[in-house]
């Protein structure tokens, strides 16, 4: 069991958006969006046959306080984490915003 996962999930995770390959074994993902209990999320991204990714993704967390237990820490406000990831797909490079409203951590 993995208790961080419920956590996060909730009762429900909804997943949509494309998966295509074409010809030469390039792999996209268009618009996979997730949607859990404390989470949701969107990403865009490819995968070529020389396995180079290139991907555009962003995470929010509209309620920290949904993840207090999961801390063990009381939190507030909101979080939103938008990045790339490029590169060889061994070796990529991942670059992040992070955004928060209200953000508070209460010992």
């Amino acid at each position: 069991e993995f208790p961080q996962v419920n956590v996060l999930a909730g009762d429900h995770v909804s997943l949509t958006g494309v998966l295509r390959r074409n010809e030469a074994g390039m792999i996209q993902v268009v618009g996979l969006s997730i949607d859990a209990a404390v989470v949701s999320g969107v990403v865009n991204a490819a995968l070529t046959e020389n396995q180079i990714l290139a991907s555009e993704w962003s995470v929010n967390f509209p309620r920290l306080a949904d993840l207090s237990k999961m801390v063990n820490k009381k939190l507030s406000g909101q979080l939103i984490i938008r990045g790339k990831t490029n590169g060889p797909i061994k070796s990529p490079t991942v670059t992040a915003d992070i955004k928060s409203e209200n953000l508070a951590l209460i010992a």
